[in-house]
């Protein structure tokens, strides 16, 4: 894997983390 792939799927990873956060907190308010 290239850098630029390995770099894109960490981003992609973070974005999905982000919005899994921000769905698990508007449950629990």
């Amino acid at each position: 894997i290239s850098v630029k792939q390995k770099l894109k799927k960490k981003k992609l990873d973070l974005v999905f983390n982000y919005e899994e956060a921000m769905k698990n907190a508007s449950k629990s308010q």
